[in-house]
């Protein structure tokens, strides 16, 4: 029987492929020469997966690195050098009456004085997302909501740091951070029809 090893799904390819090399090569050794490779190794042990850190932003001074740690519950600074934790930045646990639990992402101000975080993402299409954001201002030590009404999409700071663009409901919105204004820049957004401040699926998905 011919199998045509091109037509089969990727995912399930790479199994294939994983599961022929260990039945026919069943003695191969490991590097060391002592050990050899199992089922379990590759798919419940997980000996072979890298170590990665999570969320993880460089910072301007080129030396250090922000990453999300705890399950998302703080945002700690390490040192690319040396990579260790050289101080922890945010640690959700100060702020107890929070509604966020854990960070799904986050992004700096252009002055890393604050930090756009956001949770409870829901999926638009492949890439784009509606959420509920926050802004940890790292000077003041305040944590508070980006808005109170409604999710937000595609959120991002000004150049200067001082509001914060977003949409909703296919409009484009912005908040003062200084004052908390809400303001709606448009109102003529509608489902599958007018888009403001955001790309549709086509330009999502294939530019």
């Amino acid at each position: 029987m011919n199998i045509n090893i091109e037509a089969i799904n990727p995912s399930l390819k790479s199994s294939l492929i994983a599961a022929i090399c260990l039945f026919i090569l069943p003695d191969l050794p490991a590097q060391s020469g002592t050990k050899k490779f199992t089922f379990d190794d590759f798919f419940k042990n997980n000996t072979f997966s890298v170590t990665t850190s999570r969320g993880l932003r460089s910072m301007k001074d080129g030396g250090n690195y922000i990453a999300s740690e705890d399950r998302g519950t703080k945002l700690v600074v390490h040192s690319y050098r040396t990579g260790d934790a050289v101080k922890t930045l945010l640690d959700l646990k100060n702020f107890t009456g929070s509604q966020i639990k854990s960070i799904s992402d986050f992004a700096f101000s252009n002055d890393e004085n604050k930090i756009l975080l956001y949770i409870d993402k829901e999926a638009i299409y492949r890439r784009s997302f509606t959420a509920n954001y926050f802004i940890y201002d790292i000077v003041k030590q305040t944590l508070n909501p980006l808005s109170l009404n409604g999710k937000q999409q595609s959120a991002a700071f000004s150049p200067d740091g001082s509001k914060v663009a977003f949409v909703r409901k296919n409009n484009l919105f912005y908040c003062d951070l200084n004052t908390g204004k809400e303001v709606q820049v448009t109102n003529d957004g509608l489902l599958n029809h007018i888009i403001n401040g955001v790309p549709d699926w086509v330009y999502e998905e294939e530019f």
